[in-house]
């Protein structure tokens, strides 16, 4: 992540801003993951938390501290997000898709379209569904591994996985996984789970039965499709 060349002056206590950071994430307000991005913007003195913590010394509501709190951290993992897929933007995977669906002569497979999922769009879902700590995540035609990635940035799921028959996403979405691993590793929380798992295969032929969040980007999906899902997922 790369920051301006000047920025306003900071004001604050670090020693109270790790403090308050911990008692959030103790009280799930904000994920593990979420205090290690936190720590990041302490330790650099972003400017961004003098702003919060006057709202917090001001007795600003607490939802509304909150709410900032958690919008800083999405910035941060919207910017390792960006870090990690800047080999392989939104262009390059969909390229890679119609290629091999043109090589198998699967155009007209109206499901096999190429979608993905905006940042902040995916990260208000995943806070509305709150989903508990630990768990499984699946993504059900995963891409090149956009949504694995949010859900792994901004949840403390145990792992994430993902499910993709088209062979080049798949083979996108692995070195994006060793991207990841490597440019999160001093980020997030060293003692939660960072995992991400990614396999070619089709959706159908996988029991993802275990788990806790399933998640599909289906607005292409046709009737057929989503049908079995329907019934696999009973």
């Amino acid at each position: 992540m790369t920051l301006p060349a000047s920025l306003p002056e900071f004001e604050g206590d670090p020693a109270q801003l790790y403090l308050l950071a911990a008692l959030l994430t103790r009280d799930g307000a904000i994920t593990r993951h979420g205090r290690a991005l936190l720590k990041e913007c302490i330790l650099r003195r972003d400017p961004r938390l003098t702003a919060i913590m006057k709202g917090f010394h001001d007795s600003e509501a607490d939802e509304a501290f909150v709410e900032r709190v958690n919008a800083l951290v999405e910035s941060e993992a919207l910017a390792l997000h960006a870090d990690v897929f800047d080999e392989c933007p939104l262009e390059v995977a969909k390229a890679l898709s119609k290629r091999e669906r043109s090589a198998k002569q699967l155009d007209g497979e109206k499901s096999l379209i190429y979608g993905e999922v905006e940042f902040g769009y995916f990260a208000r879902v995943l806070r509305k569904i709150a989903p508990r700590n630990g768990g499984v995540f699946y993504d059900l035609g995963s891409g090149s591994g956009r949504a694995l990635v949010i859900a792994r940035l901004l949840h403390d799921f145990d792992v994430c996985k993902g499910i993709e028959v088209l062979e080049n996403l798949n083979g996108a979405a692995q070195i994006i996984c060793k991207r990841f691993e490597v440019l999160a590793s001093d980020v997030l929380d060293a003692r939660t789970s960072k995992k991400i798992e990614v396999q070619c295969n089709s959706m159908l032929d996988v029991d993802w039965s275990d788990g806790d969040v399933v998640f599909a980007n289906s607005t292409c999906f046709e009737d057929d499709l989503m049908g079995s899902l329907a019934r696999q997922a009973e």
